[in-house]
């Protein structure tokens, strides 16, 4: 027969473990989050820098997503990189939480 010292060490040890299983399913999905958004980037601006054939107005569109407008592209573009240098930001600090504990 366990003694209560020893079963309430045995529950603090179990929620230890859920929390630490918690804390990697979140960093797993994060990461995945982060890989998926990155080659949709990459991907996105793949297609848009190719030039268009047939019109000789805008040969290259690149930084015209936005309405033709190229500094709406670049808008889009600074957007872009702010967000996922949060979603980075976010994942590393989540990371380093969970090591130093």
């Amino acid at each position: 027969m366990r003694s209560d010292e020893e079963r309430i060490s045995q529950l603090h040890k179990r929620v230890a473990d859920l929390k630490r299983q918690r804390q990697k399913r979140i960093i797993t999905v994060c990461t995945a989050a982060c890989s998926i958004f990155c080659v949709s980037l990459i991907g996105l601006i793949a297609a848009l820098g190719r030039p268009v054939t047939g019109n000789t107005e805008t040969a290259y569109t690149g930084a015209s997503i936005v309405n033709g407008s190229v500094v709406g592209g670049y808008v889009l573009v600074a957007l872009i990189g702010f967000v996922l240098g949060v979603l980075l930001t976010v994942l590393i600090r989540k990371y380093q939480e969970v090591k130093g504990k």
